[in-house]
């Protein structure tokens, strides 16, 4: 994971040199930046840039489809450090997300909902 961090950090300084930190590509970056830091133990480095990073996404700017993941992983670190309205939020909008989506069938509405 470490690695890919790296990576990760090299990607943004490069895409700071075409990008605002408020336009899409900056943001997806840091939202992969902070689905590795969750999956790589470190959960409240990743609750932190969760929240910082979808603080500074607007409405419609990126697709619906492009952020699950990332709140998935937002919830689950939301939830290693007990803040529980954060983890919360994020389900219930993953819950609305597959069902407006029509993928009730899919195994992480499954994961959402059931775990």
């Amino acid at each position: 994971y470490e690695e890919a961090l790296g990576l990760l950090q090299k990607a943004r300084v490069i895409l700071e040199m075409f990008h605002k930190s408020d336009e899409p590509p900056i943001l997806l970056n840091q939202l992969s930046t902070g689905s590795t830091l969750y999956l790589s133990g470190k959960s409240s480095q990743a609750q932190t840039t969760f929240k910082s990073t979808f603080a500074k996404i607007a409405e419609g700017t990126i697709d619906a489809a492009d952020l699950a993941s990332s709140r998935y992983y937002y919830g689950l670190a939301s939830l290693d450090n007990n803040l529980f309205a954060e983890a919360e939020e994020n389900f219930v909008w993953l819950k609305k997300y597959y069902e407006e989506s029509g993928e009730t069938a899919s195994i992480d509405y499954q994961e959402v909902v059931f775990n």
